[in-house]
């Protein structure tokens, strides 16, 4: 076997370029940019031959105080060397690809390091499920693995089970596999009650234990890591993705297996349920919700709708877990949800990001799902567009920095600005936990 060496450097000057020549085809470089070096021109001062062995690394910058660059400086450092530096990117363990954006320096910066990612927080947690009721005689019977992660939220879970339950669809062709998220609310209980209760199903119920229980906005969000774990439980050929406060219609399934005959990845269309929507007489009769709900942001997502992905400049950008379907041979090749995004959002957009540039076809389904009202405490993130915006400006950030894609920070330069928080600015006053 041949060892290979990565030299892991700042400045090109202390580099010993002459020493290390006879072991050049045994090595790789990996250049981590900071503020010192982000005006080096790299292509004048290194040697064409080590420019192509080497890989730009942007860390996220965390606080004021740390060497890094911001969105903002990257997105400049990119522009002012796109095109110098071909590069590869690694988008999992299993697949290592050439990629040729034009115009833009790529990085392996598949999983940037971040120390608020916590020690609970792994990609694949081993957990089985505790609850289990099985009519299947065989998995690979199973068409639809549906996926749903749920965090204090088991009225709303329960409300979104039912429904499935009454889908027109063979039941021993689709299974539901529930991620509860170390959730408090007696959530374990009320699905091991539903299980009693309807005994026809292909149901695994998993518990994802927390360390610490969670608080809003502490940076512990896991919906992606939960998703993961769901994911590695499943049977079925198409991975069904479902939000746990999201009402199906009969037709669900029946109708998203026909429109997998000519799409890759499927996106619902999302109506939200005013407050005093009665969720229980509805579960067989959605044409009376028409009075009951409403789009959130008309002008993001009713245009969307209206337009779908082949009239909209950046598909990738409308990638919604919500309700979202795909082969799970797609979701693997492009790779899992990522252990980056600690806080809300975006998660769903980097999946979307990666199966556009995989070239994977897109479609906006006529199905309508139903968004129910979230419980109080969670309605922070629905109900305070301010608080919403500056949590999805962490992981639209985050984003960025994994993909280095300029397009990226053109479309969500909303939330790239320099807006810093009180820990920004004074971190050694924040107390941290690694537990």
């Amino acid at each position: 076997q041949t060892l290979l060496f990565n030299m892991i450097f700042e400045e090109i000057e202390g580099l010993p370029l002459k020493e290390i020549q006879p072991f050049f085809s045994q090595m790789f470089f990996t250049c981590i940019v900071t503020q010192k070096n982000k005006k080096t021109p790299f292509q004048q001062k290194f040697p064409q031959e080590y420019l192509e062995k080497t890989e730009f690394y942007f860390p996220y910058k965390e606080s004021f105080f740390d060497p890094f660059l911001t969105p903002r400086q990257v997105y400049k450092f990119i522009l002012k060397n796109q095109g110098s530096i071909r590069k590869k990117q690694t988008y999992n363990e299993l697949t290592i690809k050439e990629l040729s954006f034009s115009n833009v320096i790529q990085a392996c910066q598949s999983e940037i390091y971040d120390s608020r990612i916590t020690q609970d927080m792994e990609l694949v947690p081993l957990i089985r499920p505790f609850a289990k009721s099985q009519i299947t005689p065989s998995y690979n019977k199973i068409f639809f693995s549906i996926v749903i992660p749920s965090y204090n939220n088991k009225t709303q879970l329960l409300n979104t089970l039912k429904h499935l339950a009454h889908q027109n669809y063979p039941r021993d062709e689709y299974e539901i596999i529930v991620v509860d998220d170390g959730s408090t609310d007696n959530t374990r209980q009320e699905l091991k009650q539903f299980m009693d209760q309807y005994l026809g199903l292909n149901l695994k119920a998993i518990y994802f234990p927390r360390v610490l229980e969670k608080q809003s906005g502490d940076g512990r969000f896991r919906a992606g890591i939960a998703r993961n774990l769901g994911v590695k439980h499943s049977s079925g050929k198409i991975l069904a993705f479902l939000d746990a406060d999201i009402l199906t219609p009969p037709h669900y399934l029946k109708q998203l297996q026909k429109e997998h005959e000519k799409a890759d990845v499927i996106l619902l269309k999302r109506y939200h349920l005013k407050s005093n929507t009665p969720i229980k007489n509805i579960i067989l009769d959605h044409e009376k919700l028409k009075n009951w709900y409403y789009i959130e942001d008309k002008n993001y997502w009713g245009d969307f709708y209206e337009k779908g992905f082949d009239k909209v400049k950046t598909p990738w950008k409308y990638i919604c877990t919500y309700g979202l379907s795909l082969s799970k041979k797609d979701f693997q090749l492009a790779g899992a949800f990522g252990k980056n995004f600690v806080f809300y959002g975006f998660e769903d957009t980097d999946l979307g990001y990666r199966l556009f540039k995989n070239n994977r076809k897109f479609l906006l389904s006529d199905i309508k799902v139903y968004h129910q009202s979230p419980p109080q405490e969670q309605r922070r993130y629905f109900q305070n567009p301010f608080f919403r915006h500056r949590q999805l400006a962490k992981t639209a950030k985050i984003f960025f920095y994994k993909h280095l894609d300029p397009k990226i920070y053109e479309e969500l330069r909303v939330y790239m600005g320099q807006k810093r928080g009180f820990y920004y600015f004074f971190p050694f006053l924040k107390k941290r936990s690694y537990y």
